[in-house]
């Protein structure tokens, strides 16, 4: 309940409606089970591990980097203490190639695009959580999608109370690292730490928002109160814990999203679409629309077509007309002439492209669509083919997926079938 009601959560689900990130969020306990069985010389960790990993990279490649990065720096310190084996290492070597094959579908063609096209990619940065403006968002239980992100005034108390029992000598585990991790991590979001702004543009920017680290943090803080109950569980209420805590929890995150959604022009990337500002909202470049856009070759921030510009000579498109698979919409054209038209083509997709019904086969200018008119009002349907090695690698990441999660199922029957026979 504190993982999934958490403000934080809320923020990313109905703040930012960032679908990627909490379809990330949800893998991502399932990548510190496996990890946590593999530390403690489980080899079932490594399906656990595999698929969430796996499932975090076909969600959000950032979350994908930072979860692989974070990994890699607990292993580090693990082999600092002298507490790392070969057979660990070997057990997240094994899960590591179960991630791959579980999301070689989009790896595959992330390279694809990636490889053989200038994209502009998003902006880096390290932006930090403002300490002020957090605390206040908390006591204000608050989920706006400004720099003010938070986990909540519940989450905090909790975050606390663990913190002041790691001072507690009698109180011993390894509950205490992980709460030590979400003590750290959760330093390095605000903005008491004066980092360069080189910093910011290296591999690090690409996590943007600082902010997105507080998926760690939670994760770390229900990590640390599971093995820290396991312990000490009995000197705690069941029944306080759900009643008050729990309860609590629901309360205040279904206030918030209630409070966000009645609220208005809060903030610059928020819309409010209705039916007669739908489509003048929609037409125009809005915030990060430019992302991964191919660039000219010259200049890999500069866009390749400026649409923005009215003196672009770009064809203006009417009765646009879209599916999963194809774009249609007309064109009027004052003479017969040969014309660019608003529509990136990207190297290593085969586009079909019909004008009139009729199929055209020189329309790449540039990676600028650029097609032949006649006078008139004209029609202009797009199509593109899969390229053949996708259905390869889309059948191998399904079967992977499939395979994972039966693996997993009857781990934990076993596990279960060996507790009831105790």
């Amino acid at each position: 309940m504190v993982y999934e009601f958490n403000s934080y959560h809320m923020i990313v689900m109905y703040g930012r409606n960032a679908v990627g990130e909490m379809l990330a969020y949800s893998f991502l306990p399932l990548v510190f089970l496996g990890y946590i069985q593999i530390m403690e010389g489980k080899r079932d960790g490594i399906w656990a591990l595999g698929i969430g990993m796996g499932m975090i990279l076909n969600s959000h490649v950032i979350s994908a980097l930072f979860t692989f990065l974070i990994l890699g720096i607990i292993e580090l310190s693990r082999l600092f203490l002298k507490k790392l084996s070969l057979a660990e290492l070997v057990n997240c070597v094994y899960a590591g190639i179960v991630a791959i094959v579980v999301s070689c579908y989009s790896i595959a063609n992330l390279i694809l695009i990636m490889h053989k096209n200038q994209l502009i990619t998003p902006w880096k940065r390290l932006e930090q959580i403002s300490v002020s403006e957090m605390w206040g968002a908390m006591l204000n239980n608050s989920i706006s999608d400004v720099i003010t992100w938070n986990i909540g005034l519940v989450s905090f108390i909790l975050f606390v109370a663990m913190i002041v029992q790691i001072f507690k000598r009698e109180k011993a585990g390894s509950w205490k690292y992980w709460i030590i991790g979400a003590m750290t991590v959760y330093f390095l979001t605000l903005s008491w730490i004066p980092y360069p702004k080189q910093l910011g543009e290296t591999f690090l920017g690409n996590i943007q928002f600082l902010g997105r680290l507080l998926s760690f943090v939670m994760i770390f803080i229900v990590i640390g109160m599971c093995l820290y109950l396991e312990m000490y569980g009995v000197e705690i209420s069941p029944k306080f814990c759900v009643g008050i805590v729990g309860i609590s929890l629901v309360i205040m995150s279904s206030a918030a999203v209630v409070t966000f959604h009645d609220t208005k022009g809060d903030y610059n990337v928020r819309y409010y679409l209705n039916n007669k500002n739908y489509l003048s909202d929609i037409s125009k470049g809005k915030e990060g629309w430019y992302d991964y856009m191919i660039a000219t070759p010259k200049d890999r921030n500069k866009w390749l077509i400026n649409v923005e510009d009215p003196n672009n000579g770009l064809a203006n498109r009417l009765d646009i007309k879209s599916n999963y698979s194809s774009l249609t919409f007309k064109i009027n054209a004052q003479k017969a002439e040969r014309v660019q038209v608003p529509f990136l083509l990207y190297n290593g997709i085969k586009y079909n492209i019909s004008v009139n019904g009729e199929r055209e086969y020189s329309f790449n200018s540039g990676q600028v669509l650029t097609i032949n008119v006649d006078k008139g009002i004209n029609s202009i349907e797009i199509s593109s083919e899969v390229p053949k090695f996708s259905y390869f690698t889309f059948a191998l990441s399904v079967v992977a997926i499939i395979f994972s999660i039966l693996m997993l199922i009857l781990t934990s029957s076993k596990k279960v079938g060996r507790i009831v026979s105790r």
